[in-house]
């Protein structure tokens, strides 16, 4: 493997022209990079990062992950994580760090409060250094800008838990003529676990800003009051409550009824503003026809789309990934403030229901004003979810829109279900 680091340093010269290259002291390397960190870090910036992975024989790099960071002078960073490795383009998590307050949103499943880090049984470490050689490596260009280069390189002996393994380590630094980071090139090798390649490119943006996620609840109009409205519950009895749903429905055909209306008012003069019915078939079809304003239909059978409108002819065309069913009771995110009650014994449709209110308080995506939201969940006997009912107020209406929605989705579980092309 030194050979592998040897020939990456030796491509890194000759493609740069680091003729000029000399070993300098420690410090002046260090004073160095602690003013290129004070210009870099003084206003918002980006770090896009990189990392690849060669293993100890036959070392071929391949994609580890990458991960975009935005921070903010004074403790906020926004990090968002791609999973190379498994061939993902977007970000699956991200993360939002304010002073000590810390949040994630995994997978698109809502943000949440990360919880502080359990304690790990202590590890017996220790690095011991070998050698270190600092060199600066001259003048020259990238990405169209003259740079001066500088380089650390280490050897080191890390013992873990009793067991010794030798490993190395160079970091190149490119500094721009304003004095900014420009480009940081980490090449780490191990004698256990072979050789990492991570490529950190910095660029100034001071139109990042970094807000709260999660915005804390106010107190919510008259209709939202919970007061004898049920028991309170926690927020993991509400998830119980939902995976089992889950688990006895898991892989079953579904039918979703969805109607959306609108008012001004919370007295149930609500205007029908959508509607429409979809099937679903596990793992990835689904059939839905627009019952009101649009008339359009749409089937999608893994990567197939087919869609028409009115009086129309069929037409397929074929998507990148296929759209995954979800079950109704997937688990829902909702911030730290929410509240949950639970009235054991309510009706629908005539038959006795056990129902779930859940009050919440967030952005909803919107540029300006908060929203609160209420969310009905209605299980049958069986623990089954079978309606949902989900009313939004919207604080920052605009003068003349409704400042009120209203979504209801009922749930029909049936395995003889069917979704099949309807042309071919």
């Amino acid at each position: 493997m030194r050979g592998v680091l040897a020939f990456s340093l030796s491509i890194l010269f000759s493609l740069t022209g680091f003729s000029q290259a000399r070993i300098i002291e420690e410090a002046k390397y260090t004073e160095a990079l602690k003013r290129a960190g004070e210009v870099t870090y003084s206003k918002p910036y980006r770090v896009k990062q990189n990392t690849e992975h060669c293993a100890l024989e036959n070392c071929v790099w391949g994609p580890l992950y990458r991960s975009i960071n935005e921070i903010v002078p004074g403790g906020a960073m926004r990090s968002s994580f791609i999973d190379t490795q498994r061939g993902e383009n977007e970000p699956s998590s991200v993360w939002v760090f304010i002073g000590n307050k810390r949040y994630v949103n995994r997978r698109n499943s809502g943000w949440q409060i990360e919880p502080d880090a359990k304690s790990s049984k202590p590890v017996d470490q220790k690095t011991e250094l070998l050698s270190a050689e600092y060199r600066d490596l001259g003048m020259s260009r990238l990405a169209g800008k003259m740079v001066v280069v500088f380089q650390k390189a280490t050897k080191f002996r890390l013992t873990y838990n009793g067991i010794s393994n030798n490993g190395s380590q160079t970091i190149t630094t490119w500094i721009d003529d304003a004095g900014m980071l420009l480009k940081q090139e980490f090449l780490s090798e191990s004698s256990a676990s072979g050789s990492t390649r991570i490529e950190m490119l910095y660029e100034r943006d001071e139109s990042i800003v970094i807000e709260d996620p999660i915005m804390p609840m106010i107190d919510p109009p008259a209709a939202f009051t919970l007061a004898g409205q049920g028991k309170p519950i926690t927020r993991d009895e509400f998830w119980d409550h939902m995976r089992r749903s889950q688990a006895a429905t898991r892989d079953k055909s579904f039918r979703t009824t969805v109607t959306i209306q609108h008012s001004d008012t919370p007295d149930g003069q609500w205007e029908l503003y959508s509607s429409w019915v979809c099937d679903y078939v596990f793992p990835d079809r689904s059939h839905v026809l627009y019952t009101h304003r649009i008339r359009n239909e749409i089937v999608r059978i893994g990567k197939s789309v087919f869609s028409r409108e009115p009086n129309t002819h069929w037409v397929r065309t074929e998507e990148e990934q296929p759209r995954l069913i979800s079950s109704p009771a997937g688990i829902f995110g909702y911030p730290p403030e929410a509240q949950f009650l639970l009235t054991e014994s309510d009706m629908v449709d005539d038959t006795t229901a056990t129902l779930i209110r859940v009050v919440s308080k967030s952005k909803f995506g919107k540029a300006n004003g908060k929203d609160t939201q209420m969310t009905n969940y209605w299980l049958d006997k069986g623990g089954i979810l079978v309606r949902k009912e989900s009313i939004y107020f919207n604080e920052s209406s605009a003068s003349g829109s409704p400042k009120w929605t209203r979504q209801l989705e009922t749930y029909e579980y049936n395995s003889d279900i069917r979704v099949e092309p309807p042309i071919h």
